[in-house]
C-alpha cells in the first residue's frame, strides 16, 4: 500500500512504493492528469526507474507500442489517442546547448514530454512537475518524490496529491 508523506504540501510530496504495480499505478494515474504542453521531469540514479516510470505512463495515456528508453535515439514521438508523447533521455546530452541543438522546442506545446535525466534541463521549462526517484528500503521499494514548478507545474502537483490521497485505484 501507498505511503504518502507531504514534505511540503505547496511545493512538493513524496511517496512510498512498496512494488512496481504501485509505482505504476501512480504513474497510471498521474497519465490521466497530463495534457499537451506539460513536461514531466525524471530523475534519480541508474536503475531506479525512470523509464520503468515513463513507460507506464505511456500507457496510461493509451501509447500503443512499448516505450523504450530513448538512450541512444535521445528522442522519442510516440502517438496517443489524444495527441503525442515526446520521450527524452538527456543522459548522454552535453547540456541545454545540445539539447537546444535538437529542435524539439515546437513540439513542447503539442506533446506531453517527458525527460528522463530532466533536472539537467530543468532552467528550460517556466513549468513542469518534478519527479526524483530513489531506491527505497526494500529492493522493489522506490520513494517517489514529485516537486510542482510554475502555474502548471504546480497545479499538476495538487491534482496528483489529491488523486493519491483518494486511495489505490
Amino acid at each position: 500500500m501507498l505511503s504518502c508523506s507531504t514534505v511540503d504540501a505547496m511545493t512538493d510530496f513524496q511517496i512510498i512504493s512498496h512494488t512496481p504495480a504501485e509505482t505504476a499505478d501512480v504513474a497510471g494515474r498521474l497519465s490521466q492528469l497530463l495534457r499537451a504542453g506539460d513536461v514531466l521531469l525524471l530523475s534519480g540514479d541508474l536503475g531506479a526507474g525512470k523509464t520503468f516510470f515513463a513507460q507506464a505512463v505511456a500507457r496510461g495515456l493509451g501509447v500503443e507500442d512499448a516505450a523504450t528508453s530513448p538512450t541512444f535515439p535521445i528522442a522519442n514521438i510516440l502517438p496517443t489517442p489524444n495527441g503525442a508523447l515526446l520521450h527524452i533521455d538527456a543522459y548522454r546530452l552535453g547540456g541545454v546547448a545540445e539539447f537546444r541543438d535538437l529542435g524539439l522546442e515546437d513540439d513542447f506545446d503539442e506533446a506531453v514530454t517527458i525527460i528522463e535525466w530532466g533536472e539537467r534541463l530543468s532552467s528550460e521549462f517556466d513549468a513542469y512537475l518534478s519527479l526524483q526517484i530513489d531506491f527505497g528500503d526494500e529492493s522493489t521499494a522506490r520513494e517517489l518524490r514529485f516537486g510542482g514548478f510554475g502555474d502548471r507545474g504546480m497545479h499538476l502537483l495538487a491534482r496528483l496529491q489529491a488523486q493519491l490521497a483518494k486511495g489505490p485505484a
